[in-house]
Order: C-alpha cells, then structure tokens, then sequence
C-alpha cells in the first residue's frame, strides 16, 4: 500500500472517531428539538411521571369527559351481571365489609367477547358507617375513567342521586375515586378504567384455560 493510501485511510479513520465522538459526547435530544416539540415533550413527561392520584383522589385527565368517545359495549347487560354474580357466589350489588389485604380479586372471564368482569366492593364517601356493596366492573383498558350504572349509583348513594361525579371507596377503604354515572350506550355496565388500575398499581392476570381473571397488584 503506497505512502498517500496510508494518509488518506487514516485522515478517514480519524475522522469517523471524531464524529462519532461529538454525537456521544454533544447529541442533547431537548437540543434538536423544535421549541413547538420541546413543549409538547415536556408537558408529556410531565403527565406520565406525575400520579393519577393525590391524596387517594383521581385528578384530571388529558381528554375531558364531555370530548371522550366512549366505546358501546352491546353485549353486557343486567341480568349478565346478575347471572356472574350468581355463578360466581358473589351477587351483584350484594352488601360486604372491605378487605384488610384489597387485592388480589379473582374474577370472570365472560361472554364470546372475553370480558374480564370483576366483583369489586364500593361504599360511597358519605356512607362511612355502612357496609359497602359488591358491584361487578367491566374492566376497560379504553378509558381512564370509572363509571357505575344508575342501578348502582342508587343502591350505592339512595334515592335523588344527581350530577357527576360521585366519589367512592372502590375495594380499599382508603381510596376516594370519582366515579361517573356510565352513558346510554352502556347504561347497565359498571366500567373500571385503567386511571384507576394504574394509581392502585395493578394488572390483570388472565387464566384462558379456566376462564378466570384475576386482579394483581404489582
């Protein structure tokens, strides 16, 4: 290899160390960033590390309710949910005291659509000297939000219950969650929302051989 190859293969080799040096020791993600993108980042970051709750309490979220499209649920109704609470030995909207340890909850797989129902025990924040309730929720990874059916919602609070939300103890007494009475497209469904499961901490973990579901805490 001639003397001028040498110098040029080297100047190249030098020359890719340097630039490899700069993009490790120089690249600032923040830095390349348009400032429009260097705002959306940081509102961003600052959502997903601050908690849904404060103080146990649901805060607000990013899409407000009245702007939320909520999906129809067609298939559960009102006598679904009284036939699992049946078969499962927990009746729907049947009376209970809190658990000392809250989770894990075992629960149903249901229906040719693979609902993950759940029996979950809610006392309304008013009612602290009452037994709580056993309501099976729906649970939904489509929404942040909680919502129980009017049926619930007056066994829960009493007759004249109006306006949203409510706030609820939902399976821990210590919690206070708002809950929303559920829309016409799924009046009869009691949905637990995924704002919820994130600010407890927990997953679903699902047994397709038996057809159960059961609520764990990470």
């Amino acid at each position: 290899m001639s003397c001028r190859a040498v110098s040029v293969l080297s100047k190249c080799r030098i020359s890719q160390q340097q630039i490899r040096g700069k993009a490790h020791s120089t690249f600032q993600p923040s830095q390349t960033l348009p400032a429009a993108l260097q705002l959306v980042n940081r509102k961003m970051t600052a959502r997903t590390t601050s908690s849904p709750f404060g103080s146990h309490q649901i805060r607000n979220y990013a899409v407000r309710l009245d702007e939320f499209n909520f999906t129809v649920i067609p298939d559960i109704k009102e006598n679904d949910l009284k036939r699992l609470g049946e078969d499962f030995g927990i009746p729907n909207l049947s009376t209970g005291t809190f658990p000392k340890d809250p989770f894990p909850v075992n629960g149903k797989i249901y229906g040719p659509n693979n609902r993950a129902m759940v029996p979950l025990l809610c006392r309304h924040h008013s009612n602290k000297d009452t037994e709580g309730r056993y309501v099976w929720f729906l649970v939904h990874t489509g929404t942040p939000y909680t919502f129980l059916s009017a049926k619930s919602m007056k066994a829960l609070i009493g007759q004249g219950f109006e306006g949203d939300p409510h706030s609820f103890s939902i399976q821990d007494e210590s919690t206070q969650i708002d809950c929303y009475t559920s829309r016409e497209n799924f009046s009869d469904v009691n949905v637990l929302g995924v704002g919820y499961m994130r600010a407890m901490k927990l997953s679903v973990k699902f047994d397709w051989n038996n057809n159960t579901c059961k609520l764990i805490r990470n």
